[in-house]
């Protein structure tokens, strides 16, 4: 709708007679009242009838404009403000160029987790140390995001690496420090003589006693000498001049005579002496009964 065109006469003073107070007998309050009447007539006018329509809701389709080049047949406000909004409607539609949005078009934290597409922050985006602990999630580190060699000694926690987390057969001997195996570690029998350093089992760690070794021979009846002390050297592979040989003797065990013949025969026995492989034995008389004997030897 267009506005209310202000119709009235406002030739008010044009009007009147050339003698107004003699011919149409007005008085003077009267005649300067027909001087205001047409300025009190446009005051209406613009504040009950302009004003109110140009303030009301159909105020905009009657105020004209310049024509817009983008909008050559809007010729009103209202007109011109429909035109504006489908624009700017169309921009939210795509109608934007290409790389038209820069960075300070946008607001603050105006860039929000939903508006970004999965997949989107590339590595180089992510500012140096800017992936802090409380941003990773649990669990999410695994073995495939480790680089070789990236766990040091300071990030292990003291006590962490279990028996169940060491490979088999992976802890060599140039891991262990020096001296570290202790008696208690080694499984009964596992140091064998293979394992055992030429040399390297001195007297000091031999058990006194625990050496000996047993030997079997027979004093014959073919003595030495024209006198007593008789003698004969008896052959004992493995005896040696500096042992001290502990000889006992071994009684038939068939025959009682026997036995007890060389038992009797034994008693007249009064020295024996080690060699290289021999005994030399010394008798009170040149018996006739071979002696079985059995010689132990104690080199510890």
């Amino acid at each position: 709708m267009a506005f209310t065109q202000l119709s009235d006469d406002l030739n008010i003073i044009q009007a009147l007679d050339d003698e107004p107070n003699d011919v149409g007998g007005l008085s003077a309050q009267e005649l300067k009242a027909k001087f205001d009447e047409a300025g009190n007539t446009i005051k209406t006018y613009l504040n009950e009838t302009f004003l109110a329509e140009l303030g009301g809701d159909d105020g905009a389709p009657n105020v004209g404009i310049t024509v817009i080049p983008e909008m050559p047949d809007v010729t009103n406000v209202q007109d011109a403000l429909t035109g504006i909004i489908l624009m700017l409607q169309d921009v939210t539609q795509g109608a934007v160029a290409d790389g038209s949005i820069t960075t300070a078009k946008l607001a603050e934290l105006a860039v929000t987790t939903a508006k970004l597409a999965d997949a989107c922050v590339t590595a180089d985006k992510v500012a140096a140390d800017a992936v802090t602990t409380a941003k990773i999630a649990g669990l999410a580190v695994t073995a495939a995001k480790l680089a070789a060699d990236a766990v040091e000694t300071a990030k292990i926690k003291d006590g962490a690496v279990t028996t169940a987390k060491l490979g088999s057969k992976v802890v060599t001997g140039d891991k262990m420090a020096d001296l570290t195996i202790t008696t208690q570690k080694l499984v009964e029998g596992a140091v064998t003589t293979s394992k055992i350093g030429n040399g390297a089992v001195n007297a000091s760690k031999i058990l006194d006693g625990a050496v000996s070794t047993l030997y079997t021979a027979t004093i014959g009846t073919t003595w030495t000498g024209n006198a007593a002390p008789y003698s004969q050297v008896v052959t004992v592979t493995g005896l040696t001049a500096t042992d001290t040989p502990l000889v006992d003797i071994i009684p038939d065990a068939e025959t009682y005579a026997t036995a007890e013949a060389q038992i009797e025969a034994y008693g007249n026995i009064i020295r024996m002496e080690a060699g290289a492989n021999t005994l030399t034995v010394y008798s009170r008389e040149q018996t006739a009964v071979a002696i079985p004997i059995q010689i132990k030897v104690v080199r510890k």
